[in-house]
């Protein structure tokens, strides 16, 4: 899974920092095909951060095309793993 990240970011350029794959690979084991805010993406880090840092990392994901993002119900952003760039199933 990882190494599908790493290929469409090298397509495109992008890198990501050493923290940045950690957060990656904490989402994966965590939560690989389900969706999550950025509460639960603070507990996966196990991080006291800022919603607003956390947001800022979770956009950059996006950006990336590694997460999708949407609303919620309650109006709330959530994210998911790119099944499009991520190939790999846990099952």
């Amino acid at each position: 899974m990882l190494e599908e990240i790493k290929k469409e970011l090298f397509k495109s350029g992008e890198t990501l920092s050493s923290s940045d794959w950690v957060y990656i690979k904490k989402i994966i084991v965590h939560n690989p095909e389900d969706f999550f805010n950025y509460r639960m993406f603070l507990k996966y880090i196990g991080s006291n951060m800022s919603k607003q840092g956390a947001l800022k990392i979770l956009n950059k994901f996006t950006e990336y095309n590694i997460l999708n993002k949407s609303k919620n119900k309650r109006n709330e952003t959530i994210f998911k793993l790119n099944e499009n760039m991520i190939t790999y199933k846990y099952h």
